[in-house]
């Protein structure tokens, strides 16, 4: 039976009921209406349980096929790994209050030592409220001081060393090069000599007077005299040029004297206007004069080995020049005797055997410049290495002080930053409502109640997981519950005592809010929009990175021990073992694993397709359709059959 013919079915028993005659029949329902016959009531229900099963099949076919379609043409939601900042924060809650009252506590425990306002007193922003006993605080600090000073000063004194030490080293170095240099010279003149000698030997003592060595001699000897001439020319050229160096040099060592005088005149100038205790001006001119005066000295110092190296090299010039006048001069001795004695001198005579005698005699002295010259040699490799050794020792030693430098001035810095939890001060401008503290007696538990004239606070409090993290000076972000862009705010009290409530102990904290704010174009807005009592979610940055590798913190996966990273690799998505740094919202810190550029996978909308369809898909069991567990499932719904 069709549902028209359900329905005209349904119409024709209506049209022929006697409802509104008033009479009773088995066969009509309260007020007339008709009670339709069991059989057609079990003929309808059969019917609209097989419609009822056919529409679901057609909207389960529907939800596969859309799952299907969805699945071709999903893509992923992704990002990019990008340099960027990380800011990790302790996130907590409290009540925005204006103009009004706030408690002021020490952040250190400890004897309270002085209070320096009384109730009702106005303040300045920053104006010393209260102090703890900081006596052994301030003796750190002048211990780190000290050992911060004494640090400093070897630092100072290894630089200073190093170009001395340099100077020195290159100072030896040159002597030495210039050792290897004169032992040339005198091993080219003994070369010279010994080959003068052995020309007499053989030219002079053994040539006939018709030979061509004799008939050639007094073309030598010209020759010989005109070298000889312009050696004497070069040797007077390079006298002049060492005498010219010399008064540079002079000149260049009497100015960089006077700026070692002046720099120690001002030096001792700074010094002496400082009596006693000096002032942090006085302190830097001190310490400008000295680097003043340690800059002069150094410069000093560079000049005075420029000119010595300067100065040896014109000297080496000059030898040089006079090694070579020597040996021209002695060649220009034998063209003039060879030429002079007509080539007739008897070999067998005294002045040829004299000869022969001198001649084997220079052949030891060239042998013996020859072992001199090495031995100069060596000398020159030895010392570039123990030069080497010395400059490394040195810049290791200035290394040492530079890092000990740095642990002194952190040390320093960390005492000093242990003052201010030594101290209240006034965070704004406002005046001091009540002082419940007492000199002489513990810190614990008391503060001065404060009240702003000018600025916001957030009064909020931390649990006791939280409250290391926490210390005045954190920049903080605060959002309104009536506003979505965050204020920038600063931590300005930290109770050191906890308050317990049904056992859970919670730690007082202020954030103040800043008047000024930055706007969305950079420039600056006063904080408005605040309303007393409202609430605020607060965001105090604990460790802020910059310039480091991030990825949007939702795309990381914590599997066991390990942090993963999905990437795309075609359709599909890869799995990367990653090392995160600094945790943050909405960043996350990668230390390895990835490299910049490379893309990450936020979200896979093919799954997010399957899951929206998961309530059409409960037709078929468990929680879905009509009437509890749905068609097929456990409960209601319409039952086929009768």
């Amino acid at each position: 039976m069709s549902d028209t013919e359900v329905s005209d079915l349904t119409q024709n028993i209506e049209s022929t009921s006697p409802a509104g005659q008033g009479f009773t029949d088995p066969h009509y329902g309260p007020a007339g209406r008709p009670r339709l016959p069991r059989r057609v009531v079990r003929a309808l229900r059969r019917r609209l349980g097989i419609t009822l099963l056919v529409v679901a099949a057609l909207i389960a076919a529907g939800v596969y096929y859309g799952y299907r379609i969805s699945a071709k043409t999903s893509s992923f939601v992704e990002g990019v790994a990008q340099t960027g900042t990380v800011r990790q924060a302790v996130a907590i809650s409290g009540t925005i209050e204006p103009t009004t009252q706030s408690d002021l506590y020490f952040a250190s425990s400890g004897t309270v030592s002085t209070i320096n306002v009384a109730a009702g007193q106005v303040v300045k922003s920053g104006q010393l409220l209260a102090t703890l006993d900081n006596t052994t605080a301030n003796n750190q600090i002048t211990q780190a001081q000290s050992a911060l000073s004494t640090a400093q000063a070897n630092l100072n004194s290894a630089i200073a060393a190093l170009p001395v030490g340099n100077a020195v080293n290159s100072q030896g170095l040159t002597q030495t090069q210039l050792s290897v240099n004169q032992d040339q010279a005198q091993l080219a003149l003994d070369q010279a000599t010994y080959t003068q000698d052995q020309a007499i030997v053989t030219n002079f003592c053994q040539a006939g007077p018709s030979s061509t060595e004799c008939q050639t001699a007094q073309q030598n000897l010209i020759a010989a005299q005109s070298t000889v001439s312009h050696d004497n020319q070069l040797i007077a050229q390079d006298q002049l040029g060492l005498t010219a160096t010399e008064n540079k040099n002079q000149q260049s060592a009497d100015q960089a004297a006077a700026s070692v005088t002046s720099a120690q005149d001002q030096l001792s100038s700074a010094e002496a206007a400082c009596s006693g205790t000096c002032t942090t001006q006085q302190d830097a001119a001190i310490a400008s004069a000295q680097a003043q005066l340690s800059s002069a000295e150094v410069s000093q110092t560079d000049t005075l080995t420029s000119n010595q190296t300067s100065l040896a090299q014109s000297q080496l010039n000059l030898s040089q020049a006079q090694a070579t006048l020597a040996s021209d001069q002695s060649t220009e001795q034998l063209d003039s005797a060879i030429a002079g004695g007509g080539c007739s001198v008897d070999p067998s005579s005294t002045e040829c055997v004299s000869a022969q005698s001198a001649l084997t005699q220079q052949a030891q002295t060239v042998t013996a410049a020859q072992n001199t010259l090495a031995n100069a040699q060596t000398q020159v490799s030895s010392t570039q290495d123990k030069n080497s050794q010395s400059l490394q020792q040195s810049q290791s030693q200035i290394t040492l002080d530079k890092l000990q430098v740095a642990s002194d001035q952190q040390t320093l810095a960390t005492d000093q930053a242990l003052i201010s939890q030594y101290q209240i001060t006034a965070p704004t401008d406002g005046t001091v409502e009540a002082i419940s503290l007492t000199v002489g007696s513990p810190s614990s538990g008391g503060f001065i109640t404060f009240k702003s004239s000018s600025t916001w606070v957030v009064d909020a409090t931390v649990s006791d997981t939280q409250i290391s993290s926490i210390t005045v000076g954190q920049q903080a972000l605060v959002t309104p519950s009536t506003a979505t862009a965050p204020l920038f705010g600063t931590v300005t009290s930290v109770a050191d005592t906890a308050t317990v409530t049904s056992g859970v102990a919670s730690f007082a904290v202020v954030v103040s809010i800043s008047q000024t704010q930055l706007g969305a174009n950079g420039q600056v807005i006063n904080a408005s929009g605040l309303f007393a009592g409202a609430s605020a979610s607060v965001e105090v940055i604990t460790k802020s990175v910059s310039g480091v590798l991030t990825v949007p913190t939702s795309a990381i996966h914590t599997i066991g021990s390990r942090s993963i990273v999905f990437v795309p690799s075609g359709t599909k998505e890869k799995p990367v073992v990653v090392t995160v740094g600094a945790t943050g919202v909405p960043l996350t810190q990668i230390t390895s694993g990835l490299k910049a550029g490379e893309t990450v996978i936020i979200a896979n909308r093919s799954v997010a397709a399957a899951t929206t369809a998961g309530p059409v898909r409960g037709l078929f069991g468990g929680g879905g359709g009509f009437g509890g567990g749905g068609l097929g499932g456990g409960g209601g719904g319409a039952r086929a059959g009768g």
